[in-house]
This record gives structure tokens, C-alpha cells and sequence, in this order.
């Protein structure tokens, strides 16, 4: 334990001190114009990366309140990189964030994009509904998980939680909605993502009478009153979603795998080493035209 404490610290401060005193961010940002937003430090392993974020220790500290503003000049960078942030935003903020994102790239520059794909979970509840032994559906579990801290303090805010059994709790529809579509957070429990537990025979009933969007919007309106837009998964995104936002804005978009993109090499993509949070996923390469 003590040895884990001590190389944590001396990583905060090679992030925090030596990494910005040799590498300051203007420099980098004159010399290679990269910027990770939501990064609430400097990339440890991606220290040409300038970082953005509204808490934390990143290099530049933002507001977000529905509206965006990136403290850059337009057309000024190369490329943008968002990893498992949009789903936290409400739709009006996302039109901000994309519409910064065009303003702040320069012509030919890349938005690199990873965010829980929705339609992915909704086609996963649909192999939940035939036949919960499927392997691929067993493969998409490992690693959703609704703790025993975050079932008990969503009791507070939601009381009828604390009527079902744990293996309702934890029953694959219960597991997927709440880690991939939607939860809500409360600042009083250490904002962590909260769940809304479902009857598996009412999402039986829902699945077959809804289209996919329909669906989502049901999951979103049994998020308690108030609590949408508190910082958990707030809005369903998924390929064909985000290519017609972004297609709006001026980006051609294209799908691309771990690592992948148009300009950078591979060792320069900070795409986190997660097996499991990239069969969660869709990856988007969005070139500013």
C-alpha cells in the first residue's frame, strides 16, 4: 500500500510540475496544437497533449453550463480528442461543444471521439430478452456493475430502489441501462453514478412496444426528478447520431478501432488501454473539411 501511495505521488508530481515546467502548454500548443478535453491532468503517457477540463489539475480550467468556450484561437489547433465525456452533457451542450470543436480546428483537422455506444447496449438487452447464457452477452457484462455503495446511497434519493431483490438489481437489463445508457449522481455521495433499478418484466414489455429512441427516452424520464442532467449518462449516443451532429458542423466522420486515426500515429492516440471500455464503445474520426 505504501509503495502504491508513494509512485502515485511522484506521478502527480512529474504531471504536475516537471511535465509543465519543460513542457509548458503554450509551447506545445504553437509547436503541435493537441487538446484532450475532459482530462483533469496532464497525460502522463501523452504529454504533448494539452488538457482541458472543468475540475481537477488540467492545463486550461473551462466552465461548462450548457455553453462551451475553448480558450483557443479559431482555427488555431490540429486535433481534439474527448474520451467518455459527450454521454454527460445535455444535447444543447454538445451542439456547443461541436460547434467550438469546428471553430477552435483548423481546415483538415482531426476531432477523435470514444463514447459508450448506445445501440450497442440496446442490442444487447434485446440477446438478454432470448437468451441470457449468450456468450457475447456474457463477454459485454464483465465489468458493469452496480456496487453495494451506489445501490445504497440511490435508495436516498429514490426510494422505491430499495424494493427489489439483488437479482433484480443485478440482472443484465439493470446492469446494462445503468452502466452504459443512463444514471444520475448526487454531490452528497461523493458524486458517484447512482442507478435507477427496473422490473425486468416491465422492460420486457417496454423493448417489444418501443423503437430503440423511444426506448431511451423512457430509461431517461424514470431518472428521478430533477436529476438528468447531474453529471451521469445523460443522453444515448451512438454512430449514426453523432455522425449527422457532427456532419452539421462541418466534419466528415468516419468509424475507426483502438488507436486508430487519420493524421496521428498510434503511439500519439490517447486512447485508454481498456479492453472492456472499447466493447462498450463506438470510436469516431471527425475531419474538419
Amino acid at each position: 500500500m505504501f509503495v502504491n501511495n508513494l509512485k502515485e505521488v511522484l506521478r502527480k508530481c512529474i504531471d504536475l510540475y516537471i511535465l509543465r515546467l519543460f513542457l509548458p502548454k503554450r509551447l506545445l500548443l504553437k509547436l503541435f496544437g493537441y487538446v484532450a478535453i475532459g482530462e483533469t491532468k496532464r497525460l502522463f503517457r501523452y504529454p504533448l497533449w494539452v488538457t482541458v477540463d472543468l475540475v481537477g489539475y488540467p492545463d486550461f480550467k473551462i466552465k461548462v453550463d450548457g455553453n462551451f468556450n475553448l480558450p483557443f484561437l479559431d482555427n488555431s489547433l490540429k486535433a481534439l480528442y474527448s474520451s467518455h465525456n459527450i454521454e454527460h452533457i445535455s444535447l444543447e451542450g454538445v451542439h456547443s461543444f461541436f460547434r467550438e470543436a469546428s471553430r477552435v480546428l483548423k481546415s483538415g483537422g482531426e476531432f477523435l471521439i470514444d463514447i459508450p455506444c448506445s445501440k450497442k447496449a440496446y442490442s444487447m438487452l434485446k440477446i438478454a430478452s432470448e437468451n441470457k447464457s449468450n456468450i457475447s452477452l456474457k463477454n459485454y457484462l464483465e465489468g458493469l456493475e452496480i456496487t453495494d455503495y451506489a445501490f445504497e446511497k440511490s435508495t436516498k434519493i429514490l426510494s422505491s430502489n430499495s424494493n427489489y431483490a439483488s437479482d433484480v438489481i443485478r440482472h443484465p437489463y439493470n446492469m446494462i441501462i445503468n452502466g452504459i445508457i443512463a444514471s444520475y449522481m448526487s454531490p452528497s455521495y461523493n458524486s458517484c453514478l447512482l442507478p435507477v433499478i427496473h422490473d425486468p418484466l416491465v422492460i420486457d414489455e417496454v423493448l417489444n412496444k418501443f423503437s430503440m429512441d423511444e426506448f431511451f427516452n423512457y430509461i431517461y424520464d424514470s431518472i428521478p426528478f430533477g436529476y438528468r442532467y447531474s453529471g451521469g449518462h445523460c443522453e444515448a449516443w451512438y454512430d449514426d447520431k453523432l455522425a449527422m451532429l457532427l456532419f452539421e458542423y462541418g466534419f466528415e466522420v468516419n468509424i475507426r478501432q483502438h488507436k486508430e486515426s487519420k493524421l496521428l500515429p498510434k503511439f500519439l492516440v490517447p486512447d485508454r488501454d481498456y479492453i472492456r471500455r472499447d466493447k462498450w464503445s463506438v470510436k469516431i474520426s471527425a475531419i474538419k473539411k
